[in-house]
């Protein structure tokens, strides 16, 4: 059969995805490609998502507008700390509007909260280890860092309360989806805060883009 809209528009955030790990490689040589492609992703993200859907939650295209914003915010290369700061701030919006939409989901917890605490708490660890690691880099940006850090966080959280109501494909989609964001995120504070990494940034774009598109993907499959 031929291939709906939702799943061409996955096909091309497949494609475009991998050109701008690509460009990033070689960021001199193929900054061009980088500005041509990345402002591509949210977008296509968002077909995917309405084309796949029935009845398409706001608070999800949303959340991918503000990933979009976030974006072009990073990309842009002037305006310094400013614009990393609006980086910062539109994916905070988009890490809490995944809190609030993973939150609507999640069942009775009676009998799975105990198994559930114990790999939550991985997450504080891993929060607290991370900021160790990046403090000293911080400087003035440590309050920002603080917030941006417990809203991602807590998106993973959330998104594995899900398991209670949501003990399938979908459930475990936008769980590795939440943790790819989480390790996309902390690769950028790595090398922006602590030492540059030679591939940083395609490393970053490879673990962001399959954590948005795993979300939601998992999000209509459930």
């Amino acid at each position: 059969p031929p291939m709906n809209a939702s799943q061409i528009a996955l096909i091309a955030l497949a494609a475009v995805g991998a050109v701008n790990v690509a460009a990033n490689l070689d960021q001199e040589r193929c900054r061009w490609l980088v500005y041509v492609t990345k402002p591509l992703l949210m977008p296509l993200l968002v077909v995917h998502y309405l084309a796949g859907t029935g009845s398409p939650s706001a608070l999800v295209v949303a959340a991918l507008v503000f990933g979009w914003l976030g974006d072009v915010f990073l990309m842009l290369p002037w305006g310094g700390e400013k614009m990393f700061m609006a980086g910062l701030g539109s994916f905070l919006v988009n890490q809490i509007l995944y809190v609030v939409v993973f939150a609507m989901s999640i069942g009775p917890l009676s009998g799975g909260v105990f198994w559930l605490a114990v790999p939550a708490s991985l997450f504080l660890v891993y929060g607290v280890v991370m900021y160790r690691v990046i403090e000293k880099g911080l400087g003035k940006m440590k309050g920002a860092v603080i917030v941006y850090m417990t809203a991602i966080l807590a998106m993973g959280v959330t998104a594995l309360l899900r398991r209670a109501g949501h003990a399938d494909a979908g459930f475990w989609l936008v769980l590795a989806g939440a943790a790819s964001f989480i390790v996309s995120d902390s690769i950028l504070a790595f090398d922006r805060f602590r030492r540059n990494l030679r591939f940083g940034q395609s490393l970053v774009m490879l673990t962001y883009v399959a954590g948005q598109a795993l979300i939601v993907h998992g999000l209509l499959a459930a």
